[in-house]
């Protein structure tokens, strides 16, 4: 057993110089989703790996545009109201009205675990929102990472309804296009998970993506995410103890996602 292999980053990695400067202003976007607070230009610009010269351009002209507020007098940013109405075309109900966010908020503040809303684009698990556990010790979920499908907590309970021809399909592609790290998965291993997700309706891994910590994830559908797609519902905490037992983790996942459709 190879063990845990760390996360894909999308930041750094595979994206040409032009292609990062494209992307700066979506990494601000994404760092407020983070922090939820306001901050200072030295703070977004050190926590984005940015020149201080470059991130007051850009800060300027995310102002400009109407996408941040500016207050001169703490000198703080924060995303403007435009941002939050950015897509919500896509949705028909509780992620505009902010159900799947308050149940995020309800969920970890009962269970005292991160909770996070993911879904699948192509080989990769992407997180959509997440409410991280205020503890320096517990790593942070960056918005930025990804996850392969084939190889994630969230990506079992996203994949498991799929033929088996097409998870094969699906592995196949995470290899085809070259992936850094796809060598690293324990095919043999990965049937087996999706075999036990698809036999509890949830999936509990250990050591996946960050060695020794064990997530819980259970698939909500589109009936409940009025997004037209489902979404993963994951809980972790960085550690191998999730406090309760995971049975009684995935049955208060199943009671608050079974809230949404009411």
């Amino acid at each position: 057993m190879r063990g845990s292999i760390a996360s894909v980053w999308d930041v750094g990695e595979s994206l040409t110089p032009g292609m990062r400067s494209a992307s700066r202003p979506f990494r601000v976007l994404e760092f407020f989703d983070e922090v939820r607070r306001p901050a200072r230009a030295r703070e977004i610009a050190a926590h984005l790996g940015m020149p201080q010269s470059t991130s007051s351009v850009l800060l300027k002209a995310m102002v400009g545009i109407g996408y941040l507020d500016h207050d001169p007098e703490t000198r703080c940013y924060r995303p403007s109201l435009r941002v939050t109405l950015l897509g919500s075309w896509r949705d028909s109900g509780h992620l505009r009205a902010g159900a799947l966010m308050t149940m995020l908020e309800r969920l970890a503040e009962r269970t005292g675990l991160s909770a996070s809303l993911s879904n699948r684009s192509g080989i990769f698990l992407r997180y959509v929102q997440t409410v991280q556990r205020e503890d320096p010790a517990v790593p942070r979920i960056k918005l930025a990472a990804r996850r392969y499908a084939v190889w994630s907590t969230g990506g079992f309970v996203l994949i498991a309804d799929l033929a088996d021809r097409h998870i094969t399909q699906l592995l196949r592609r995470t290899r085809a296009e070259d992936e850094p790290r796809a060598g690293e998965i324990e095919v043999e291993r990965m049937w087996d998970m999706i075999a036990a997700t698809r036999a509890r309706g949830w999936s509990c891994e250990t050591g996946l993506s960050t060695a020794g910590a064990c997530a819980i994830a259970r698939a909500v559908p589109v009936s409940a995410t009025g997004y037209g797609e489902p979404l993963a519902l994951t809980l972790s905490n960085g550690t191998g103890d999730l406090g309760r037992p995971p049975e009684r983790i995935a049955a208060i996942m199943a009671e608050a996602i079974g809230t949404l459709g009411r």
